[in-house]
C-alpha cells in the first residue's frame, strides 16, 4: 500500500519505525512511504517507541483485525494534562 502527502514529523517517523518493529516493509520516500504488512509477525507495540506518541493507540485496531489480539503500552506523548484514552 501506498501512503502519500506524509509530513516529515517525529510523530510519522516513530509511528513508520513502529510499523517496522512490527514486521511492516517500509519504504519512505518523497512525500510518502509504501507500507507491505504481509510480514507483520508481532502484535505488541514496545514502550520504547509508544511512549512518545498518543497515536500509537490507533495500532490495536488493526492488530486485533489480524491476529484477534494486541498489546500497546500506555501512550505517551506531552504532559499537558489528563487525556484519558477510553475504549467500548
Amino acid at each position: 500500500m501506498r501512503v502519500a502527502n506524509l509530513p516529515r514529523l517525529k510523530d510519522v517517523e516513530t509511528m513508520l519505525a513502529l510499523l517496522e518493529r512490527m514486521g511492516v516493509r517500509v519504504s519512505r520516500d518523497d512525500g510518502g512511504a509504501s507500507l507491505g504488512s504481509g510480514g507483520i509477525t508481532e502484535p505488541f507495540a514496545p514502550y520504547e517507541l509508544v511512549k512518545t506518541m498518543r497515536a500509537s493507540i490507533l495500532t490495536l485496531g488493526p492488530l486485533v483485525a489480524r491476529f484477534g489480539e494486541a498489546r500497546v503500552s500506555l501512550p505517551g506523548g506531552c504532559a499537558i494534562g489528563e487525556r484519558p484514552s477510553t475504549c467500548t
